[in-house]
Order: C-alpha cells, then sequence, then structure tokens
C-alpha cells in the first residue's frame, strides 16, 4: 500500500541525504551513535533558540539506555519522525520512523584484504521499526 504522507516521504528522502555520509564516519573501527529527530513544531534549544527542523544528538555507549533516548528526544521535540544510525554486531544499521510508517538500512561489514568497509545496504520498507513513533502491523 502506498504511503499517503507527504511528510513521511520528504523524511525519507532527508534521511537518505544523511546516510550518503554514513561511509565517510565508518572508519572501520569505530562508529559514533547518532539520533535525529525532527521537530514538529517550533522549539527551543537550550540556549533559548529557536529550532523547527532536524535535532541531533550522539546515543549513549550503553545500548541498553537508546531506546529511552529515543523517547525523551521524541517527546522534547514533538518530533514527527526520527532516525537513528547505529552500530550492531555485523553492520551499521539505520532506521527512520514516522506515524506513517518506517524504512530502515542495513549497511553490513565487508572485508577487503585487512579492512572491514562498509557494503551497500539492505533497504526495508515497514518491517524494522524502533515501536516510537509507528509500530510495525498498526
Amino acid at each position: 500500500m502506498p504511503k499517503q504522507s507527504t511528510l513521511h516521504n520528504a523524511l525519507v528522502r532527508r534521511s537518505e541525504g544523511l546516510l550518503a555520509h554514513v561511509h565517510n564516519l565508518w572508519n572501520g573501527k569505530t562508529f559514533q551513535n547518532v539520533l535525529f529527530t525532527w521537530a514538529g513544531e517550533q522549539i527551543k534549544d537550550d540556549a533559548g533558540m529557536p529550532i523547527n527542523d532536524i535535532v541531533g544528538c550522539d546515543l549513549p555507549e550503553d545500548a541498553n539506555s537508546h531506546q529511552k533516548t529515543a523517547v525523551d528526544m521524541v517527546v522534547r521535540t514533538s518530533a514527527c519522525g526520527l532516525l537513528r544510525i547505529r552500530r550492531e554486531d555485523s553492520c551499521i544499521k539505520a532506521v527512520m520512523e514516522t506515524q506513517h510508517g518506517s524504512k530502515s538500512w542495513t549497511f553490513p561489514f565487508d572485508l577487503r584484504g585487512d579492512s572491514r568497509v562498509l557494503g551497500s545496504p539492505t533497504v526495508r520498507e515497514d518491517e524494522d521499526c524502533l515501536g516510537i513513533l509507528w509500530k510495525a502491523g498498526s
């Protein structure tokens, strides 16, 4: 079933733009896990400056706290969309979610000689989700 939300489609495109740089962030050993939310209304940052677009933060090293951090950011920014990018055992995985669905990109680690590089992503729609703004089967 095609997506009915122009906003969802726009945030998919913006996520793809951010993910075009994921290869530059991977150095073969480390990767800083990050979370982006798109503010659903104008909010103020910690310095009182208005924000009405994307807000990003580094995720804590403890993967068990990623979900809580994401929920807190969604609430704080009244988010209409979010994108989490994090390293997993065999890949870097990105999950984008809006109230209209989800899209994920899985970049596998490929061995090239002595180096691990990111391979081409596997893309899935409405299968992987964080369950904050949207849940599969909903």
